[in-house]
């Protein structure tokens, strides 16, 4: 296998080599934030690196998990230590590990999933390393995309296990298992899955084994959490009991929406066709354990009432998988959706990898970062939502106030810098005091967003920068 291996790696280097190219470019020049809960409690807790040691990271972990942060903060410190104060470009070593590690799995698992047929391993790689949104998502720093490479592996050693049972493919699974949970909790819905397999072949000597190691892998990951947070899955137990207080406050949304996003990353209707000649028990009886863990996932996300679509960011991967055997159909017998499916994807791929979401404020906050003199960032009505003040070096006191208060020309003072949108600015009377700096403009993607939906989409508009023009004594660099 090991020799196979190398072949296999040579006839596709290219592929290869565009794909790991691509995943690190998106890391590098991708530094939006896709999620709150992304920036809250990831981002803004791993940089400025000269600002944070494990220690407060562990203390400000709250309810959840410290590991997540800890992984990725020994890059951003390590990109301190090399001389890079700058907190963009330490969030972009660690995005550069996320994206690397990502992709050194999903290229060897591809591979590794279709040993036996190569033209489906080299559509899986092709589907992991350029379907328009994987570059993007993998690369980000949420928990639920750290987790999704050990649930790859766990899903591939069960499906190895399907094929022939052995208890070591039975081990590998639990223990990838086991760190894929480590990341994101709701991952040991997955081991539901396990159970099935073994019950499915009929191993029932396996079911002790599974259960021991199954215990094994709850007792290591309790006790890390105990050495962490003082009690044994105290984090695990904490966020149990918040979701399960708190849960009505999020917002409900319709069982079917997870599925609807599948068939919609599916690119309907491409897919969507009679499949002649196609024996669906030869090309899925080995993929059924990856069949169980993507209904099991999918069903445990689907009865809760909050969804949202970064919550299946763990099952894409394997859900690629699932697509291989269609799209390898599709491309062999269907020139027309290929040239489809290629002319949308790499026409979608730029625009997912490079267009940064948030770029507006994300600007803004880098623009406050490079100008020192001012010590403190005023936002007016809501402009400073979600404002990405972990990307500015220094402390800065940050306020709110009502256009109304600025009209007033009390609540704006030197040293300080404004921050409004530009919607909220024209409908306020021009303001001989304010001094015009600069704006920072929303990504292609958002801008196109706020024109399909003006009112719904306001908090993504340009944002300028003003400063108090009768403050003499300030030298203020525009550039």
């Amino acid at each position: 296998m090991e020799n196979q291996f190398y072949e296999w790696c040579s006839r596709h280097r290219w592929l290869l080599i565009f794909g790991l190219l691509t995943y690190l470019c998106t890391a590098w020049f991708n530094i939006g934030i896709i999620a709150s809960d992304d920036y809250e409690f990831g981002i803004a807790r791993i940089v400025p690196a000269q600002n944070w040691t494990a220690l407060s990271i562990i203390h400000a972990s709250g309810i959840r998990s410290p590991i997540p942060n800890l992984v990725l903060f020994a890059f951003t410190k390590t990109a301190f230590f090399l001389g890079f104060k700058d907190p963009v470009t330490q969030l972009r070593f660690a995005l550069l590990f996320v994206g690397l590690f990502s992709y050194l799995v999903y290229s060897t698992f591809s591979f590794a999933y279709f040993r036996e047929d190569e033209n489906k391993s080299s559509v899986a790689l092709f589907l992991l390393s350029f379907y328009f949104l994987a570059p993007m998502i993998f690369t980000r720093p949420l928990i639920e995309n750290l987790s999704a490479p050990f649930l790859f592996i766990s899903c591939w050693a069960a499906c190895e296990y399907f094929k022939k049972p052995q208890l070591k493919h039975l081990f590998i699974s639990v223990a990838t298992l086991t760190l894929a949970c480590t990341f994101r909790f709701q991952a040991i819905s997955c081991a539901t899955a396990l159970v099935l397999v073994v019950v499915i072949k009929r191993s029932w000597r396996d079911i002790l084994p599974l259960i021991l190691a199954g215990l094994l892998g709850l007792f290591l990951s309790g006790t890390l959490d105990w050495i962490y947070k003082g009690g044994f899955h105290a984090s695990f137990l904490a966020y149990s009991r918040y979701q399960a207080e708190n849960i009505h406050r999020f917002g409900a949304q319709p069982a079917y929406v997870f599925v609807a996003l599948f068939l919609g990353l599916s690119m309907p209707p491409l897919l969507f066709q009679r499949y002649h000649n196609f024996s669906w028990r030869t090309h899925y009886s080995n993929l059924v354990p990856a069949l169980l863990f993507w209904f099991i996932f999918t069903l445990a996300h689907s009865v809760v009432v909050h969804k949202e679509e970064r919550f299946m960011v763990p099952m894409l991967p394997i859900f690629f998988i699932l697509l291989t055997p269609l799209a390898t159909y599709t491309w062999k017998h269907s020139k027309r959706r290929t040239t489809i499916f290629y002319a949308l994807n790499f026409s979608l791929l730029p625009l997912a990898s490079l267009n940064a979401s948030q770029t507006n404020l994300i600007n803004a906050a880098r623009f406050v970062a490079h100008h020192p003199e001012f010590k403190s960032v005023v936002g007016v009505d809501g402009t400073l939502f979600n404002f990405p003040n972990a990307f500015i070096p220094r402390p800065l006191t940050i306020k709110d106030i009502s256009s109304a208060d600025l009209t007033k020309g009390t609540a704006f003072q030197c040293g300080e810098i404004l921050l409004i949108r530009k919607d909220i600015r024209e409908s306020i009377a021009k303001l001989e005091y304010m001094q015009f700096l600069g704006s920072s403009e929303p990504g292609f993607l958002e801008w196109v967003v706020i024109k399909l939906n003006p009112s719904k989409n306001k908090r993504r508009g340009p944002i300028e920068f003003y400063a108090h023009n009768n403050c003499p004594n300030e030298e203020l660099n525009t550039k």
